[in-house]
């Protein structure tokens, strides 16, 4: 037997716990400095925050786009709310806007796609007849709509 695995025979069963508990606790600070430094990596990265939505998006169930390019020639607005009609459930979250209008061949030179669309969601749900509603995260269409 090594040194190590003598030590732990000689050991009492409150000993082999305290050891494992020490072990734990020396692994769970490695893991908080890796988080830590993760952390610091992604706050000098500014695009992170916008991969990481992208990728989060990505993931969501999406609506069926029955055309590649059905987006194409229409304004935001009308793109949005022609993916939020089409949808099962009658609402999306912005995130699943997003990845339906980039998949439905909506262009745009927008740096950040998604905070333009929330802002633009926002702006048309405060109008004096407006055609969206916000439900929590989701955006719905009114009867206006």
């Amino acid at each position: 037997m090594g040194d190590g695995e003598q030590d732990m025979a000689n050991m009492s069963t409150a000993e082999k716990v305290r050891a494992k508990i020490k072990a734990h606790q020396a692994e769970i600070e490695r893991l908080d400095e890796f988080l830590r430094l993760l952390e610091e990596f992604e706050a000098e990265e500014p695009e992170a925050p916008q991969r990481r939505r992208r990728r989060q998006a990505a993931a969501m169930p999406m609506p069926r786009i029955s055309r590649v390019n059905r987006f194409k020639d229409l304004s935001l607005v009308q793109a949005a709310m022609a993916l939020i009609a089409d949808s099962p459930k009658r609402a999306l979250d912005t995130h699943q806007i997003e990845a339906g209008l980039v998949a439905g061949g909506f262009e745009t030179k927008s740096k950040d796609f998604y905070n333009t669309i929330h802002a633009m969601l926002h702006r048309e749900s405060k109008k004096d007849e407006p055609g969206l509603l916000r439900d929590g995260k989701l955006w719905k269409l009114t009867s206006a709509a």
